[in-house]
């Protein structure tokens, strides 16, 4: 089907056409129990045809000019995609009327009066559908109604927001608190902070989950600072932010009186306690950080990236007292009292040093906000029945693959009690994934961090505990001396650390799952998983000189 000329208007039955191409049945069914169509279900009756948002989204593109008529038609059809079309559609001409050059705002307050009927006609009746529209329209024009005058925008302001709070309707009231994040995009949290408040004893957890996806930006923030990634949002963290304040001692809370929030624009606690929450989306400020491996390299980099950003506490653990101390007092100085930097002196092939030291912590510091497993060693340049099972084997296995481990299981039930953003940084090696000669035991180790460490990501999500993020981290080499001597790949330079720091501090910020450095790792592991073993022998591991990369390795440990 083409996409009708300026000179045939496009209809409402075209939209359904192309949609109806895109339709996958078994997706169909797939959707409906995603989106609880059954009964006595939020989206009871509910109809699916089994069509991506991404497809969704381009039939929408193509019908972009389909009249408000049009638009109508298909909002008032039973079949889910059609009605969330007709919403991108509608979305996209708001944002038209809104640009500079085009800006129109009789015809903004038109389509948010188009909207706000089809609210209230139970036509916006499923969370995606409410939370692809509401901020983008109803609430951006009830921040910004720009030139209309009093009679005009009657009824398109802040009380209509408190009205649609008030409703019976569940996604009304939906509706109400995700309209208030077009405030929130420009750093004004008031309007959520009080709908917060009066949904706070809401019967259903969708609204309770929309309210904790609502972040604070702070002044002078940057401008998606109000939010973790969409994928990240730790649903209802926020929300009880609100109205639960940690106590002393991991995992209690104590109960903060309502009238807290009436304060929290002004900077009350609550209203930092939201701030620390938004900030950890870009930003460590506030939070408490462990660092292994802390002493020297990349471990001292992380902690100056910490400090810099003002952590509340920089937590550093290596087994290299002397060099600890000294990199503590650097740190302690640039600090300038704004960050707390503790050091313990802990070799984490000990489970009983790591279970010492991590008591300590929790004792002195408390449990930290970002963890990151950073402490590793190799040794190489030999066979591996050449290298020696106590000085290479069980070292490597212990510092590498098993104290990672060990670290994460003392610190891990704290993070999970607490209802703050938590990070878990693993890293890795690209050994881990693809296998290289005189290097055998270094990489079964980075293969066992690498296969742990996601399977710990699944298993937070799988658990809820999505306010825990996991970051595993597969890097090339890095010229920091631990791997002095080792040539780098085709297509595989030595990596700078900085640059190295820089991409993994704001993966982990983000909460990405992976970082592949330098992207032909990632390659490399897909043509792993194409070409036949001997093939990608010769063509990879002999063409791009992987399998000679540690022939002059001479390289600290």
């Amino acid at each position: 089907m083409t996409t009708p000329t300026d000179a045939t208007a496009p209809t409402a039955d075209d939209v359904r056409a192309a949609l109806a191409e895109a339709a996958d049945p078994a997706r169909a069914a797939s959707s409906a129990r995603f989106f609880k169509t059954g009964p006595g279900e939020y989206g009871e009756g509910d109809r699916f045809i089994g069509v991506t948002v991404p497809a969704t989204r381009a039939v929408a593109k193509r019908f972009a000019t389909l009249p408000l008529d049009g638009v109508g038609e298909l909002l008032a059809d039973p079949e889910h995609e059609h009605r969330l079309c007709a919403l991108v559609i509608l979305v996209a001409r708001f944002d038209r009327a809104s640009a500079a050059r085009t800006r129109d705002d009789g015809e903004r307050a038109g389509l948010a009066r188009f909207h706000l009927a089809a609210v209230r006609a139970g036509r916006v009746d499923n969370w995606d559908l409410v939370d692809v529209s509401a901020d983008r329209i109803l609430g951006e024009f009830v921040r910004d109604p720009g030139a209309m005058d009093a009679a005009a925008r009657a009824g398109l302001d802040l009380a209509l927001l408190d009205e649609l709070a008030a409703s019976g309707d569940l996604w009304e009231r939906r509706v109400a608190i995700m309209s208030t994040f077009a405030f929130l995009k420009h750093g004004d949290a008031a309007p959520t902070l009080r709908l917060a408040e009066r949904l706070l004893d809401d019967p259903h957890d969708l609204i309770h989950k929309a309210t904790g996806w609502m972040r604070v930006r702070p002044p002078g923030g940057p401008r998606d600072a109000h939010r973790l990634p969409r994928r990240e949002r730790p649903a209802d963290a926020a929300h009880h932010a609100v109205v639960r304040d940690r106590a002393p001692g991991p995992g209690r809370a104590g109960t903060l009186p309502r009238h807290a929030l009436t304060a929290a624009a002004d900077g009350d606690r609550v209203a930092r306690r939201l701030a620390r929450m938004v900030r950890m989306s870009r930003t460590a400020r506030g939070a408490h950080i462990l660092i292994t491996g802390a002493a020297g390299g990349m471990g001292r980099m992380y902690a100056q990236r910490a400090v810099a950003e003002g952590a509340a506490s920089v937590v550093l653990w290596d087994r290299d007292a002397q060099g600890l101390a000294r990199t503590a007092d650097e740190l302690g100085a640039a600090a300038r009292g704004r960050t707390q930097v503790r050091s313990y002196a802990v070799d984490v092939s000990e489970l009983g040093a790591i279970a010492k030291a991590a008591h300590k912590v929790r004792r002195e510091v408390g449990d930290p906000d970002v963890l990151v497993n950073n402490a590793g060693i190799v040794r190489g340049n030999r066979y591996f029945w050449e290298s020696h099972a106590g000085d290479d084997v069980r070292p490597t296995m212990l510092v590498n693959a098993l104290a990672p481990m060990y670290v994460t299981h003392e610190f891990l039930p704290g993070m999970i009690r607490s209802d703050r953003p938590a990070r878990i940084v693993n890293i890795g090696s690209a050994a881990g994934t693809l296998a290289n000669p005189r290097m055998a035991v270094y990489a079964a180790s980075k293969a066992a961090l690498n296969g742990w460490s996601d399977s710990l990501r699944l298993e937070l999500q799988q658990a809820g505990h999505r306010h825990i993020t996991v970051t595993t981290v597969t890097p090339s080499y890095i010229s920091t001396g631990m791997f002095h001597g080792a040539r780098g790949p085709l297509l595989a330079p030595i990596l700078e650390p900085e640059y190295v720091v820089d991409r993994v501090w704001r993966a982990m910020l983000d909460g990405r799952p992976l970082v592949e450095l330098p992207r032909s790792v990632r390659l490399s592991r897909a043509l792993r998983g194409l070409l036949p073993t001997r093939v990608f022998d010769r063509v990879v591991g002999d063409g791009f000189g992987v399998y000679r990369s540690m022939e002059e390795f001479r390289g600290r440990g």
